[in-house]
């Protein structure tokens, strides 16, 4: 292994690891990853989307500020020393890790600070819980690149005992990484995009679907701003009729009906509704998942329209006209308006 003398986290640091796969990219390029996808990735490795900032996440903070006392308990706990540093494959150098900390016999330890209810998955599930498969990856890639026979997986938690699990190198894995990775990378570096995950990756429309999507956008956001003007409206005049309804009520004294002008008031108790769920859980706290699914309805598909009013609209529907249509001029003057 290459060691790269950079400053985790520092612009450096970012600039490099953009310049290669990352020991966090493997799970997404082998798609195991929950949440990304190879086209997600790619299209930031190549600039098309940003990548998601998470430095904000209280979760993500709070494992940034523990990171170092996971490595003190770890260092403690085993009578090591462990060095946080950045390196590549020697082989293929556009295999890149940067390790939370390296033993002195080469071997990388991986740190994570999950939440409450993660942390209690992975201490009732062991290696069959989600995080540790999802990280045993990121292991398997940290060895490739160091040489390590053996890496070491460490679950960090301040209220209970940290877990660790020893993770032995798997040849035929590192073989899938090296060879996946270098795929990948050669279609950042050849800008090839990747096929689409339908049910995870956004639908981008390009040429006539692009002038139709923008015309049915700004149709969309005109109607969007009048509903929320009529709402607004509807908002108040509810408020005001609730005002009138309790000022009526408040003349009634002790009756239950009143009735005059036109204006029937009718008071009465209504019952609260019954939380079927919590009260089926109460009495079968037991009760298999996939048994309970098979009473649930079944399954229908739906959209949901989300509009920013403050992201411009493009000229694609105009970009569109043009190369479609043969613009005459008579007169200097333009034979159509758009």
């Amino acid at each position: 292994m290459n060691v790269i003398n950079l400053r985790q986290r520092s612009p450096q640091w970012h600039t490099w690891r953009n310049e290669g796969i990352s020991a966090t990219s493997t799970a997404v390029i082998l798609g195991h990853h929950p949440e990304k996808t190879r086209w997600r990735l790619w299209a930031e490795m190549t600039g098309r989307v940003a990548s998601i900032d998470i430095s904000m996440i209280p979760q993500v903070r709070l494992a940034i500020m523990l990171e170092p006392h996971a490595i003190a308990w770890y260092q403690d706990r085993f009578d090591t020393v462990l060095l946080p540093l950045c390196g590549q494959s020697i082989t293929h150098p556009v295999l890149r890790a940067s390790f939370d900390g390296v033993d002195p016999e080469n071997r990388p330890v991986e740190v994570k600070v999950l939440s409450d209810t993660n942390f209690d998955e992975v201490k009732n599930l062991g290696e069959l819980s989600s995080h540790y498969k999802l990280y045993w990856w990121q292991v398997q890639h940290q060895m490739a690149v160091s040489g390590a026979e053996k890496g070491f997986l460490l679950f960090y938690h301040t209220r209970h005992v940290p877990i660790v699990f020893e993770i032995l190198r798997s040849d035929l894995a590192v073989k899938l990484i090296i060879k996946a990775a270098l795929e990948f990378w050669a279609l950042v570096v050849t800008d090839t995009e990747p096929e689409k995950d339908p049910l995870r990756d956004f639908f981008i429309p390009e040429g006539e679907k692009l002038a139709e999507w923008v015309k049915h956008a700004a149709e969309a956001r005109s109607i969007d701003r009048r509903v929320s003007e009529l709402e607004a409206e509807l908002k108040l005049l509810k408020s005001q009729k609730e005002g009138v309804q309790k000022g009526l009520v408040s003349l009634m004294g002790h009756h239950m009906l009143a009735e005059a002008e036109g204006v029937r008031i009718c008071r009465y108790q209504q019952a609260g509704n019954v939380r079927w769920k919590e009260l089926f859980a109460s009495l079968h706290p037991d009760y298999p998942e996939d048994k309970l699914q098979s009473y649930r309805a079944p399954v229908t598909e739906r959209s949901r329209l989300t509009i920013d009013p403050d992201t411009p609209l493009s000229d694609a529907a105009l970009a569109h006209l043009f190369e479609a249509e043969t613009v005459d001029l008579e007169g200097g003057v333009q034979a159509f308006c758009y």
